[in-house]
């Protein structure tokens, strides 16, 4: 009896691309264009754009809600910062 394995599946909205995959195009993006990705894997730059928002989506999703008390500072403090 041949015993086929499942490989995780990350997208919500695109079951068809695994969870390894979208990482790797991911990561591929955020050091090349979008374009040059798409000719070194031999795809569309429409379905790589697609995969880097899944793949960015998720890094939201890891990195959880922003606390808001760190992103905004008062207009006297501004100066301090900056």
């Amino acid at each position: 009896m041949r015993r086929e394995t499942r490989t995780p599946r990350l997208a919500r909205h695109q079951p068809r691309y695994t969870r390894r995959f979208v990482i790797a195009v991911g990561r591929r993006c955020r050091t090349a264009t979008i374009k040059d990705v798409a000719q070194e894997m031999d795809l569309h730059w429409e379905t790589v754009k697609e995969i880097d928002k899944l793949y960015m989506q998720e890094q939201l999703d890891r990195a959880g809600p922003a606390d808001r008390r760190v992103a905004w500072l008062a207009p006297s403090a501004r100066s301090r910062w900056s």
